[in-house]
């Protein structure tokens, strides 16, 4: 079955009409409207999969707080399993925060009747599929084997395209009042990275005002989402940025330094800078 939910005019996060997430498919319709926060904060002892480690490292930063006053727990590689049923042992509610490929390991140490689980980001695991297709099979199989499951997702899959897991289970669709339509501008280029300086040098032009938009803003800070820390770093030489301006958010590796040489690495959670790379990490 389909159904909508109608967020009230006022609400800005999903705990404002919410009180748990709903077992199924939910398209929240939406980023940054706190569905993922309500698996992290409700009584109910919960598994939340996550596609990368770095949305673990960016949650479990934000407890305890005032809406939770326990911690939550990040697995992923590396975690000791002891470290994570010590945690279960002591915590009033536990909430486990652990990464697609590590699912199989978290559902193999718990008792599976007392915890939700919830897939974030759940449009993510096609296109995961075709370079970590033994991970989502793992992550599938053992999410089977729970009885309460929620598929969340703002960008959610065409029903065609469902894994056999999602099909046929419940959809609700979050439907927002007086949301602001944001308008993308394309630009179509064979030299898409000159283009990058191009933008980078307009910034550097407008100086510490910031770049006029066409809506009128001032933008201070730009963000390039760039998958290939290569092409990021032939960016940062071409435009010959100082360091302390350039925050490059990727998967920190020997490898990856080596490639960025007088860059640092850096998290979601460092303070953010004028100019901004992320890849997909």
């Amino acid at each position: 079955m389909k159904y909508k939910i109608d967020a009230p005019i006022e609400a800005i996060y999903v705990s404002d009409f919410l009180s748990e997430i709903p077992k199924g498919i939910v398209d929240k319709a939406a980023t940054g409207v706190g569905c993922s926060s309500i698996a992290l904060e409700d009584n109910h002892p919960t598994i939340i999969a996550v596609p990368t480690i770095e949305v673990i490292r960016n949650k479990t930063a934000q407890y305890p707080n005032s809406r939770r006053d326990e911690l939550v727990f990040g697995y992923y590689s590396g975690i000791k399993e002891k470290d994570l049923l010590n945690y279960i042992k002591y915590s009033n509610v536990p909430k486990i925060l652990v990464t697609y490929d590590s699912f199989y390991k978290v559902a193999n140490l718990i008792d599976k009747t007392k915890y939700r689980v919830v897939v974030d980001e759940f449009s993510d695991l096609l296109d995961a599929y075709s370079y970590r297709d033994k991970a989502i099979e793992n992550l599938l199989k053992s999410v089977k084997e729970f009885e309460y499951v929620s598929y969340i997702s703002a960008t959610p899959l065409k029903e065609e395209y469902y894994p056999e897991a999602l099909k046929g289970l419940d959809e609700y669709e979050i439907v927002w009042q007086g949301t602001v339509k944001i308008k993308v501008e394309r630009k179509k280029t064979n030299k898409p990275y000159k283009l990058a300086c191009n933008i980078i040098e307009a910034y550097k032009a407008a100086g510490d005002e910031g770049l006029l938009m066409p809506n009128g803003h001032y933008s201070k800070a730009a963000y390039f989402f760039v998958n290939s820390v290569n092409n990021i770093a032939s960016i940062l030489e071409t435009s010959e940025l100082d360091p302390n301006e350039v925050r490059v958010i990727c998967a920190n590796t020997e490898v990856n330094e080596k490639k960025l040489e007088n860059y640092k690495i850096e998290t979601a959670l460092d303070p953010e800078k004028k100019f901004n790379f992320i890849t997909s990490t």
